[in-house]
């Protein structure tokens, strides 16, 4: 537990900010006792150390004694070096270098001693020990703030937390505007002041300001030392105990209420566990649900796959229908072509069978008209008279076939067959060495040759004859058809 020496526990606040810094390190300026009212002694306790000003020799042994690892700077601080009036009154804490202050004090019955001591500036303090952080600076000097900040100068030296006692001694007549502005302007947020102390951050540890925002509280768990001497300690120890004896008759009353609630968020936990319970097996449910819900859908899926591979087969089939659409309607194209080219073929054929008919229909026309006339050279007396005339013709033709005079008349083969069987027949004589026909006859003597030459004649004449006779007969007839 923390023990407080100090008199208006500037130490309990200062280890509320800075009980997380092992073995740090302080500058204590108008120390005075070792551990009478001590802010530093506490910190000793846990390991801190540091420099301690005080002018007066009797404290400046005492702390030697006590503190034989620590710096004693036996001078005081004040705006620069040399040497002051220093006013002691004797076994008090009210010494001061301040003139006035000390003049009071006098007028109140306080023995009061000038003596002569050595000063410095606090610049030169930092210059010897300000080459590591410095946590915290208190200074007690009695009304001579003022000059001992003036000492800082421009030293760039920032102790985390500076306190300065900023009434007048024994008064609570503030005092710290008179010197304020000095920690303002290096850079210092102003964080508490406990009725007697005024404390300060320097704005490098802004961190630090939300554990001075309040005075000593239970929770700071600290205990008084005996060695306090302040009535105020006294009168605040006794406060503090029954503050204390509230604390733990609130802390019952509140560990009943707490038991209270305890029982019953014990009642509610098993209620929330029979929830629970209940809620675990509807989970359950509802995973086996779920489950089922899982290979339904796992079956959907799969159905839904096979319709897609279906809807794929269907959809190439399709296509392969439209390709075999397309070449139809192509090929159905082609034949509508066709079917119009036959249509026009057809339409020229039946136009030129129409023409054929009707050269057909003049032709019969044409022959009946020749038949008629036929009938007519057939009925007339021409015809009549020449009708000896054609019998002995055939008659001489017959006998000259028989004569041999005349070729029997044969069926002709095609033209090709007959020149092939000819050429055949030439080769075949030529190769037998016989002579070819005479142009008179196959073989017929001379007076027969004779005789068929002047039977010709003679068939002859009676043909020329008869076509004079029959020339006569038509022109006869066309003179009786002229009229008159």
């Amino acid at each position: 537990m923390f023990v407080s020496f100090a008199q208006n526990f500037e130490d309990v606040l200062l280890w509320r900010a800075l009980k997380h810094i092992e073995q740090g390190f302080y500058i204590d300026i108008g120390a005075q006792h070792p551990e009478a009212d001590s802010v530093s002694k506490a910190f000793y306790d846990h390991d801190w150390r540091g420099v301690h000003v005080e002018p007066i020799r009797p404290y400046a042994d005492l702390l030697r004694d006590h503190r034989p690892d620590e710096v004693v700077l036996e001078v005081a601080l004040a705006a620069e070096s040399g040497i002051l009036t220093f006013y002691n009154i004797p076994e008090t804490g009210l010494s001061t270098a301040d003139s006035t202050i000390a003049e009071g004090h006098r007028h109140q019955g306080f023995t009061v001693q000038e003596i002569t001591i050595p000063c410095i500036p606090l610049s030169d303090v930092f210059a010897r020990y300000g080459d590591r952080d410095i946590h915290w600076v208190k200074i007690d000097v009695e009304g001579f703030e003022r000059a001992v900040l003036e000492g800082w100068g421009d030293s760039p030296v920032r102790p985390w937390i500076v306190v300065i006692e900023s009434t007048l001694p024994n008064t609570q007549i503030d005092t710290h505007e008179i010197w304020e502005a000095q920690l303002l302007e290096r850079g210092y947020t102003p964080a508490f002041f406990d009725g007697l102390n005024r404390y300060y951050v320097a704005e490098q540890h802004p961190e630090l300001l939300e554990a001075l925002q309040y005075g000593p509280t239970v929770f700071d768990q600290f205990a008084f030392s005996p060695q306090v001497t302040h009535t105020y300690t006294v009168l605040f120890r006794q406060q503090l105990n029954l503050e204390r004896e509230r604390a733990q008759q609130a802390l019952d009353q509140e560990c009943d209420r707490a038991q209270q609630v305890l029982d019953q968020e014990c009642d509610r936990a098993q209620q929330l566990e029979a929830a629970w319970n209940g809620a675990k097996q509807q989970i359950e449910a509802l995973n086996r649900q779920e489950q089922a819900l899982q290979q339904t859908l796992a079956q959907e899926q799969e159905r839904i796959r096979q319709l897609e591979v279906q809807r794929q087969n269907a959809t190439s089939q399709a296509e392969a229908l439209r390709i075999q659409l397309s070449q139809r309607e192509y090929a159905v194209e082609r034949e509508r072509d066709r079917t119009q080219a036959f249509q026009a073929k057809w339409n020229t054929v039946r136009k030129k069978n129409e023409n054929l008919n009707k050269r057909a229909t003049q032709a019969r026309r044409e022959a009946n008209r020749l038949s008629q006339e036929l009938t007519s050279v057939y009925s007339s007396l021409s015809w009549k008279f020449g009708a000896p005339l054609r019998l002995s013709k055939r008659a001489a033709k017959k006998v000259l076939r028989l004569l041999g005079v005349l070729p029997t008349p044969i069926v002709q083969p095609p033209a090709a067959q007959r020149q092939a069987n000819a050429k055949a027949q030439r080769k075949a004589n030529a190769q037998a060495g016989q002579p070819l026909p005479s142009p008179a006859g196959k073989g017929i003597s001379a007076g027969q040759s004779a005789e068929v030459s002047e039977l010709t004649a003679e068939l002859n004449q009676v043909s020329a004859t008869t076509q004079q006779v029959y020339q006569r007969l038509m022109q006869a007839r066309q003179d009786n058809q002229k009229p008159d």
